[in-house]
């Protein structure tokens, strides 16, 4: 009777590599689903502030009213956590992002603020990746943009 040469190797330790290999790659995909969910919370809570200052900054062209201040057409540059009123418009709408590190630019593309004209507004901030691949966490400025026509 002839013996197979592997058939006396026990293979107690393949149950626990194969487990090994599975338990790291479903961590792996969990992980990254994180991530996901962190970055597009912090990307619509930043695109629905910039909506919200578009429309605010829509309602103070040069024939605005005397309850709301004009703003342009010269361009501003604040961060949300200063006290312009920009930042105050944006700052309630900001969820999981530092206000210190987020950067405000109003500007007018047809270089004046009467009604008819163009407000833009452009929000940066910061994203840092919360988990680190090969012990690095590289991060990167996005840039939302929303332009709409001045009202008044």
């Amino acid at each position: 009777m002839k013996r197979h040469l592997f058939s006396q190797v026990p293979r107690h330790g393949v149950t626990l590599v194969e487990t090994a290999i599975v338990l790291s790659l479903a961590m792996t995909v969990i992980v990254g689903l994180l991530e996901l969910v962190v970055f597009m919370n912090r990307y619509q809570s930043c695109s629905h502030a910039v909506r919200r200052l578009a429309r605010e900054a829509a309602l103070r062209g040069s024939r605005s009213g005397p309850e709301k201040t004009v703003w342009g057409p010269t361009e501003i540059t604040t961060t949300a956590s200063s006290s312009h009123d920009i930042a105050q418009i944006v700052r309630p709408w900001l969820m999981m992002v530092r206000p210190e590190d987020v950067t405000i630019r109003i500007h007018y593309p047809d270089g004046d603020n009467h009604r008819g004209d163009r407000v833009q507004i452009d929000l940066s901030y910061p994203f840092t990746r919360t988990s680190r691949l090969f012990g690095v966490s590289p991060s990167m400025v996005k840039t939302i943009t929303s332009t709409m026509e001045i009202a008044h």
